[in-house]
């Protein structure tokens, strides 16, 4: 299995048969990584390539053909963010170890009269364990982490982000005083349209006649809604408003409902004027539902975002609600209010731990086969979300990517 921080390019002639063909095959792997948690993908999956040469060659390929485009290099630096933290944890800690030195990354052993239960430990600036804070795995004092060697995975996956996030740039601006080979450009293109065909054919129903309507919106957000979708809409009825992000999120949902913007309008509208005039909805919230259509502004047609997005937002403050319960509530909020919907503690409790430890997709997916009678994948395979013209789709819709999709597997599911 290849661990590399790529900062080195291939060096040696390429022909462009391989090239093609080793960048599609990334592309596939990268699109089941990114479109699975933690634990969804076999094994298998995480090897695309017979050596290094051309798992690098791969990786390279995918850089310079995404790199000019935001979201394709944003889609680019999450998924292969993912491929690498997964490649390391099928490895010892020790070679997380390594491979930060082989960088010139090194951290103070913690000594020994210092050492954790949990045994060798190292000391950690805690802007170099991001996840590890945030989910408290690891002490912190004076700004550094007591950070034992089995969690060093999850620094050495820190420094590969951000060494990739800054190669890019780089290569962005670099690129930005270059045109693209005329023998590259249809087969970048090529890889761009593998990517964005799933969120074409998914995620982006506008024109679809919808199954939710406004007046079954209610019913379908406690038996339907992803807990996201349904945690907004509660709170939407409740307070009669939402936030700025909250507002965004749930209007985006609905848009991928297949609501036409008047419906959408009428929505809100009704909510907002039982707290303010509807003169203020009228011209301080309406231009925002219609810009989400395309009908305003620089008139693009906005598509719902997906999970990979919603994880990679900013956490909802006081009185926001917007994100994902798995990644953005603690343990207690989540659990009470799983207990609330009716599970049992003997479903709560998985659910709980597959969040804490990160596995936010594979937790929402656990919480969809605790509450249907058939499970997320197979629901998906029933549903036909799984059965598309492209092989690669199939991997991807087995499994939580996309709140709309949730809805459409629930409905399959019934």
């Amino acid at each position: 299995m290849v661990l590399s921080f790529y900062t080195r390019a291939p060096t040696q002639a390429a022909q462009l048969g391989d090239m093609e063909q080793l960048g599609s095959q990334r592309v596939r792997l990268l699109r089941a990584v990114a479109g699975a948690d933690a634990s969804a993908a076999p094994p298998e999956l995480l090897v695309d390539a017979t050596d290094e040469e051309s798992d690098k060659l791969a990786h390279f390929t995918l850089r310079l053909a995404f790199c000019t485009s935001p979201d394709l290099s944003e889609w680019f630096l999450a998924a292969e963010s993912e491929l690498f933290a997964r490649r390391l944890r099928h490895c010892a800690a020790e070679d997380a170890l390594a491979l930060l030195a082989s960088e010139g990354v090194r951290y103070e052993p913690v000594q020994e009269e210092e050492t954790t239960p949990d045994g060798p430990a190292f000391k950690v600036p805690f802007q170099d364990a991001p996840q590890l804070v945030r989910h408290r795995r690891v002490p912190l004092r004076n700004g550094v982490c007591v950070v034992p060697l089995r969690c060093m995975r999850a620094v050495a996956a820190h420094h590969f982000r951000v060494a990739l996030e800054q190669q890019l740039k780089i290569l962005r601006r670099a690129q930005a005083a270059n045109t693209v080979d005329d023998r590259l450009a249809p087969m970048f293109a090529r890889f761009a349209a593998l990517v964005r065909a799933h969120d074409r054919r998914h995620h982006h129903r506008g024109n679809k006649l919808s199954r939710v309507t406004p007046a079954s919106v209610d019913a379908a957000a406690e038996t339907h809604f992803p807990l996201c979708a349904r945690h907004l809409h509660r709170q939407f009825r409740a307070q009669h408003h939402l936030k700025y992000d909250g507002r965004v999120q749930y209007r985006m949902f609905l848009k991928g409902l297949g609501w036409p913007v008047h419906d959408a309008l009428a929505h809100f509208r009704r909510e907002f004027v039982r707290v303010l005039p509807p003169a203020t909805f009228d011209r301080e919230y309406a231009y925002h539902i219609r810009h989400s259509y395309g009908l305003e502004g620089a008139r693009r047609d906005y598509a719902p975002p997906d999970c990979r997005q919603i994880l990679r937002g900013a956490a909802p403050r006081l009185g926001q609600h917007h994100g994902c319960p798995f990644r953005h509530w603690d343990a207690a909020h989540l659990s009470a209010e799983l207990r609330a919907a009716g599970l049992s503690a003997t479903a709560t409790a998985p659910i709980v731990a597959q969040a804490v430890t990160g596995s936010c997709q594979r937790a929402c997916q656990s919480h969809f086969d605790a509450t249907h009678r058939l499970s997320y994948a197979d629901a998906a395979r029933q549903s036909g979300r799984a059965d598309e013209q492209e092989e690669e789709a199939a991997v991807a819709a087995a499994s939580v990517t996309h709140p709309n999709t949730w809805l459409d597997v629930s409905f399959g599911a019934v």
